[in-house]
Parts: C-alpha cells; sequence; structure tokens
C-alpha cells in the first residue's frame, strides 16, 4: 500500500510540474496571476515531496523516527508557505491587478520603509491594509515555522509515534503519525485561518461576478473544500496516510485550467455566439456533415426560416447554389450574390463562404455569411450612372456616347449607319427671356422625345449644352420625327413671339475605324452652314463641307504668323462730304497671303468670329490704327480720324475699355480721331452693359458710331439711351425690300429723329451720284462707298488724300 500511494504522489508532482512549465509559457509568462501561480504550485511541489519520502522511511531503521520527525517538520512547514501563497494567488485571481494584490516584496519594502519609519509621525501610508494584513499574517507564518523548527530538537510541538493499521482498505503495516502539543494547536489555526480567508475571498467573489464566471470562483472554493474535508478525514479519523496530499496534483491541474483555459474559452465562444447574433449579417454554421447547426436571427430573417423549422431545409438550395452540388468539405472560399425582390424593391445580399479548419487544417466545418449590399450596390449604380449620363437630362454623356457608338460600330462592320447631331438655333435667348429653367425643362423634354422616337440599335446622348447626338441605322433615318417634334416642345414650352429652331447635322459613316468624335464634329460643320436661314433645318455633311473645314483649319494655323509677319493689314476706305472731300475713312482688315494674294475678308473673318480668334485680329487692327493716326499726328494731319470696328465676340472675350485706354496711353492721339464704330446687333445683346460701355468710351473722348442703324429691333432705345456721335445708315436698306416707299419714309424718320438729337449721319453702300444726292436730301452728312474709292491700302490713302 505504501509504494502504491508513493507512486501516486509521484504522478501528483508530475502534474505539478506540467502546471508550473504551463504557467511559464510565452502567453502566460509575465501575466501576474500566472506568476502568483507559479509560487504556489513550488510550494505545493514541496509540500508533496516529504510526504513520498514519509511513504518510503522504513520502519527498522534506526533513525527512522528522527527522519519523521524531520519530515514531518517539512510538511508543515511548506503547508504554511503553500496557504499563504494559495490566499495571494485567490487575491489576485477574485481581484486582478488592484492594490491588494501587487508585489509581496514591496509591500513588505514600503512596509519596513514608512509605515515603521512613521509609526510616530503623521504622513500617508503607502502600504494598503491587505498588504498589512498580509505582513503580520507573513510574521505569524515565520513564527509558526521558526517553532516548527525548534520542534526537531524540542519536540515541544509534536512527536512522531509508530503505530500499526490493519484497516480493511489498507495492507496490514506499521506507519507514522504525530502525538501533538498544544501549540500544534496553533499552527493548525493559523492554516484554517489562511483557509477562510481564501474562501471568503473566493466566495465574495463569486456572488458578485455575473454568472459566466461565478463557475470558477465556485470551483476554486469546492476544491479547497474538497481538500480540507478530505484532511480533515485523515486529523478526526486517524488515517495511516494524509489522502489530500493525492489530490494536490489534480487541484493544481484543475486551478491552472480554470483560471487560464476554461473561462477564456467559454467567454470566447459566449462572445463568438453573442456578436454572431447581434451581427447585421447573416451567417449560418454548417457541421462535416453539411448540416445547419446554427444560423442567427439576421439570417433567419433574410431566409424566412420560422422558429420551429430546420434551418438546413431552407438553407439547403442556397448552398446548392454556391456549392454547384459538391460536397462543403472540397469547397473552397467562394462568393456569389443573390438579387430578389422585397416590398417592390430590388434587394442584393452578397454570400460568403468559408471553411472552418484546425489548425492542422483539418476541416470540421463551414459557415455561409450573407451581407445586405443593397445600399452598396445602389450607390454604385448610381456613381456608375453619374459617370456614363448626363445629370440633367439622363443620356449618355459625350464620353460615354462616343465609347457606346465606338462599340456597336464595331460589333456590326457591315451595317451603314449615320451620326445626325441637333443643336438648338439661339438657345442663350432662350435662358435669357424664359429663364434657365424653362431651359432645362425644353433640354429634357428633348431627352424623353430621343427615348420615345429611338428603337433598340439606336444610341442617343447629349453632348453638349443644347447640343445632341444620336446614331441611327441609314434604313430606318426619318428626321421629319425629330423637327415635328423639337417645333411641338417649344410651342409647349418656350413664350416667345418668334419660335427658336431646332438644326440637323447628318454625317454618313464611311469609315468606322474614325473616331466618333470626329464624325460629330463633322455634323455640327454641317449644321453650321444653314443656322441662321429661313427654313432649313436640316444639313448633310458632304466633301465640300469637308474641304470648307480643312481650308478653316489651314487659316486657323496660319493666323498666328500672319499677324507676326504683317501679312494682315489695314485697308481704308473713305468717309468724305457731299462736296467729295475725305474727312476719316473706315478700317478694313485685309489678309496679303504670301502665297495666295488677297484672302477675302468674307472667308476668314465668319471663320474666326465662329471660334474667337476674331478678338486676335480685331486687337491687331486697333494697335495698326493708333499707330497710323499717331503718324498722321507727327506729320500735322490731326485733320482725319480713322473708324474701327468692334466684333460681337470682343465684348465676351476681352475688356474693350482696357484695350482702348492702354493703346491711347501708349500712342497718345486725339481720341476724337478715333471712331468706334458698334452695330446694332451688338446692342441688341446684353443692351444696358452696352450703354455703360458707350458711355465711359464717350467720356475719354473716342467718337461713338452705330452701324447698321435701323436693321435691327432696338433701334429707338438706342437713341433714347446713348449718347452717340454719328449713325450709319445702308443704302441697301431702301433697295432690298418689296415696299421702296415704305423704307424711303421709314428712314427719312430715322433720319430726321437723330438729325434733332444733334447726331450726324453717315450713309454707306454709295454707289452713284443720284444715291448721294437722295440721301444728302434727307440730311445725310457723310458719304461712303465705291462711289467714293473702294477700300485701299494705307499708302495709296495717304497719296490720294493726304
Amino acid at each position: 500500500m505504501k509504494l502504491l500511494y508513493a507512486i501516486v504522489l509521484l504522478v501528483m508532482e508530475l502534474m505539478i510540474v506540467f502546471t508550473i512549465t504551463r504557467t511559464m509559457n510565452k502567453t502566460n509568462r509575465r501575466v501576474p496571476l500566472a506568476k502568483k501561480a507559479r509560487g504556489m504550485l513550488i510550494a505545493a511541489f514541496f509540500t508533496v515531496v516529504p510526504n513520498i519520502a514519509l511513504t518510503l522511511v522504513s520502519t527498522e531503521w534506526k533513525q527512522a523516527d528522527s527522519a519523521a520527525v524531520i519530515l514531518f517538520d517539512w510538511y508543515f512547514i511548506a503547508i504554511d508557505i503553500t496557504l499563504f501563497l494559495l490566499l495571494y494567488f485567490n487575491v489576485e485571481y477574485a481581484h486582478p491587478n488592484s492594490i491588494a494584490s501587487q508585489s509581496f516584496i514591496s509591500a513588505v519594502f514600503y512596509f519596513f520603509r514608512d509605515d515603521i519609519r512613521n509609526i510616530t509621525k503623521r504622513g500617508k501610508q503607502k502600504t494598503s491594509w491587505f498588504e498589512r494584513g498580509m505582513i503580520f499574517l507573513s510574521l505569524l507564518i515565520f513564527a509558526d515555522v521558526c517553532n516548527l523548527l525548534s520542534n526537531i530538537w524540542t519536540g515541544s510541538v509534536f512527536e512522531v509515534e509508530r503505530f500499526y493499521f490493519s484497516g480493511t482498505f489498507f495492507q496490514p503495516d506499521v506507519y507514522f503519525r504525530t502525538a501533538s502539543e498544544w501549540s500544534y494547536e496553533l499552527h493548525l489555526t493559523l492554516c484554517y485561518l489562511m483557509i477562510a480567508l481564501s474562501v471568503v475571498c473566493l466566495i465574495e467573489k463569486a456572488v458578485t461576478a455575473p454568472s459566466i464566471y461565478k463557475v470558477k470562483y465556485l470551483m476554486s472554493f469546492a476544491q479547497i473544500l474538497i481538500i480540507v474535508i478530505v484532511n480533515g478525514f485523515y486529523i478526526l479519523f486517524a488515517l495511516p496516510v494524509d489522502f489530500s496530499v493525492l489530490l494536490y496534483g489534480i487541484v493544481c491541474v484543475s486551478m491552472y485550467y480554470f483560471a487560464f483555459a476554461y473561462i477564456p474559452s467559454v467567454l470566447q465562444q459566449v462572445t463568438l455566439k453573442r456578436v454572431m447574433h447581434d451581427m447585421n449579417n447573416g451567417i449560418a454554421v454548417f457541421d462535416n456533415d453539411d448540416q445547419c447547426i446554427y444560423a442567427n436571427d439576421y439570417m433567419r430573417n433574410i431566409c424566412r426560416i420560422k422558429s420551429n423549422q430546420n434551418p438546413t431545409e431552407v438553407l439547403s438550395p442556397i448552398v446548392q447554389r454556391i456549392s454547384g452540388g459538391i460536397p462543403l468539405k472540397d469547397l473552397e472560399q467562394k462568393e456569389d450574390t443573390i438579387h430578389r425582390m422585397e416590398n417592390g424593391k430590388d434587394v442584393f445580399y452578397k454570400m460568403n463562404f468559408s471553411r472552418i479548419e484546425t489548425k492542422e487544417k483539418r476541416y470540421i466545418g463551414s459557415y455561409l455569411m450573407m451581407l445586405d449590399t443593397t445600399e452598396e450596390n445602389n450607390r454604385e449604380k448610381l456613381e456608375r450612372f453619374r459617370n456614363t449620363h448626363d445629370p440633367l437630362t439622363g443620356l449618355y454623356n459625350k464620353r460615354y456616347f462616343y465609347e457606346k457608338v465606338a462599340d456597336m460600330l464595331e460589333a456590326n462592320p457591315d451595317e451603314k449607319y449615320f451620326i445626325v447631331c441637333c443643336d438648338v438655333g439661339k438657345f442663350k435667348l432662350i435662358n435669357e427671356f424664359n429663364g434657365i429653367a424653362v431651359g432645362d425643362k425644353i433640354l429634357k423634354s428633348f431627352a424623353e422625345a430621343l427615348k420615345e422616337k429611338t428603337v433598340i440599335g439606336e444610341i442617343y446622348g447629349r453632348i453638349d449644352n443644347d447640343r445632341f447626338a444620336i446614331l441611327i441605322p441609314k434604313d430606318r433615318l426619318n428626321l421629319q420625327i425629330f423637327i415635328d417634334e423639337s417645333q411641338r416642345i417649344f410651342k409647349e414650352t418656350v413664350n416667345l413671339s418668334i419660335l427658336p429652331t431646332c438644326y440637323f447635322g447628318v454625317y454618313e459613316i464611311e469609315d468606322t475605324d474614325m473616331r466618333v468624335s470626329f464624325m460629330c464634329d463633322r455634323a455640327f460643320i454641317a449644321i453650321d452652314t444653314i443656322k441662321g436661314q429661313y427654313g432649313k433645318q436640316v444639313a448633310w455633311y458632304d466633301s465640300k463641307l469637308r474641304d470648307s473645314a480643312l481650308r478653316e483649319q489651314e487659316l486657323v494655323y496660319q493666323l498666328p504668323e500672319a499677324i507676326s509677319t504683317g501679312q494682315i493689314k489695314i485697308y481704308l476706305q473713305p468717309q468724305s462730304t457731299i462736296e467729295g472731300k475725305a474727312v476719316g475713312a473706315e478700317a478694313l482688315v485685309r489678309w496679303e497671303h504670301p502665297d495666295e494674294g488677297v484672302v477675302s475678308p468674307s472667308e476668314f473673318i465668319p471663320i474666326f468670329e465662329k471660334n474667337g480668334m476674331i478678338t486676335k485680329i480685331d486687337r491687331y487692327v486697333w494697335r495698326l490704327v493708333f499707330q497710323k493716326l499717331f503718324e498722321w499726328k507727327t506729320a500735322g494731319r490731326e485733320d482725319f480720324y480713322i473708324s474701327v470696328n468692334i466684333s460681337p465676340k470682343d465684348f465676351y472675350l476681352m475688356s474693350i475699355l482696357n484695350e482702348f485706354n492702354d493703346l491711347l496711353k501708349e500712342f497718345d492721339i486725339n481720341p476724337q480721331n478715333l471712331h468706334i464704330e458698334l452695330s446694332e446687333d451688338v446692342m441688341m445683346v446684353d443692351l444696358e452693359r452696352q450703354i455703360r460701355l458707350i458711355e465711359q468710351l464717350h467720356k475719354i473722348g473716342f467718337t461713338i458710331e452705330i452701324g447698321d442703324f435701323g436693321a435691327g429691333n432696338t433701334s429707338l432705345k438706342i437713341l433714347r439711351e446713348c449718347n452717340i456721335d454719328i449713325l450709319k445708315v445702308d443704302i441697301g436698306f431702301l433697295q432690298n425690300t418689296n415696299s421702296p416707299r415704305n423704307a424711303h419714309i421709314i428712314m427719312k424718320e430715322l433720319i430726321s429723329m437723330a438729325k434733332n438729337l444733334g447726331i450726324k449721319i453717315l450713309a454707306k453702300g454709295i454707289e452713284s451720284k443720284d444715291q448721294m444726292d437722295l440721301l444728302h436730301e434727307e440730311g445725310c452728312d457723310l458719304f461712303q462707298g465705291y462711289y467714293f474709292s473702294k477700300p485701299i491700302d494705307t499708302r495709296s490713302f495717304e497719296r490720294i488724300y493726304l
């Protein structure tokens, strides 16, 4: 029996050693609880050692009794230390990182450094009540240890005696036991005090802790209680061996498990389950037989799994879809998307399937996660729509229209197509007179008309502002539909006496490799040829337009060099009195090309007015005029003036007032010698702004002329509001009409009103003496036209008139 008892004790020692090594791994090495557990376990190890030795000591040995006394002393001393360290461990166990469970060594240091030194002094004590109590307890243990050590020589605590035990459970044999004295009771009292303190600490924490944590404190309490009870049986019934020592290894392993493994594992499971239950994703867990063992509420809700229904039954079709019939254990990670209608709305769910494997990569199950991606899909869909569609009309934007047309042409190389572009004429006037909201309404109506009138295989988009484009198969081209729709839209929307016109340019696609933007450019080139022509709404791009476009590009390319090399010149056409005396001239631009000779202004002026480069020409012409006037001033001929024109684009692309001010400062001429001519068409746009400009120019001293007076709609308002010096009337006003009499009366009245306002009248386009005499009778002061001279170069003009 003794040998069996010793073997069991050795096994307990191995279990204690194993537990000590677990507290020393990387995870636990620096954890305060693990440090205290190590101390307690090491003390427990040395508590078991004397019990093994007592079992193996032979009663036949002469010094057996003395050895038994030493071993019992060793055991009782080790019990004191173990119980003290157990109490220290339980305090950290129940109140981790608290002031009560800090290092005992530091507590002793502070006690002797401060508490003892300040026993008669006032001051803040650094050691806590617990630390002071533990120090007092350690002093009691120290006294008990000294008393036990003295027992080796004095026998004042206990004596060892041999007794023969022949109980039914034990083999008959001679055992050692202690015969205690009164001081041994003090040792037992101290031991039970430390046990009681540990029990109180554990029970207090078990009462106040959440239910998930109660088990670890109650288990520690139960283990201590079992050891105490077993030890009590040993004492009360004088058993031959203390069976409580046999439990040390088991209790050590158990305490380590509940302190470092069980609760973290349970907490992880509970937390994981709670997280899965509360998460905003659906999740279902499957075992290795592909059976659903858990589905959170979100998954049950989106998959409509009833509370009394097996989740596997409902989820099986989804699993089949994502796995393709393959067993889940053979399926790698995979994603899929489910789309369905819920309450009349599109709903999207993203599914993620993943395997669950051990560290050794062995398959133990899988899980399926479903995430509602409806909002994300809608956001991505909206973002894609914004990137490819016009925000106002919902049609393809320019970039995406070009891309879709290119794809269509590539996919159907044998099909013949037209690119049809449309442009709303005078759209700016619609915005100005009816408001931007009406303009936007028209654009939206155009977009709706395109959607309604086009069919599959036709592509349409908004290219820019009021410009649209359509790709139409050749055999389905019917522009009349779009013409009629545009007129309907204008009639229903626009509040103008004269309805705008929608122009259509058509380009037949011959080279499908050409960039779509070039195709649209050619269709718009065709539109430019008919803009402003009554009754024309459709233009086809042909070879003549291509040649014209190439010519335009050529002139645009050559203009900078023409200005820098002096190819751009001013020609002067005299303005004379009735007697034929020239008093001034109008400056007209000419391009003397080194290879082509004189390029007609009627060819290049419209081009540069359209693309805005007219400002470069005008700025250069004004400089030439100022230079010429300065030359005439230097030569003593300040009696001659020169008239210059301002193009409509100049008002938008430069500061006219600053331009003329700068030139005046540079050349120092008499401003009255520069006549500035503004056409009535220019005055029609933003009249209030032009009136302010005229006043500013007039204040400087420049002479202001209004050209083509009477041809526009603002003649009377100009006369009323503007400080005008000269009005220019065209003889063509009297000739190009079906009612010469009415035209003559109107001209006469206009001249009469101007004369009454103190404004001079200049008649241009005079080709005969009769025309000059007629207008002179009506009140014209100055005359200009081929009757006097065609425009001539400045050198010829100076030779003839100066």
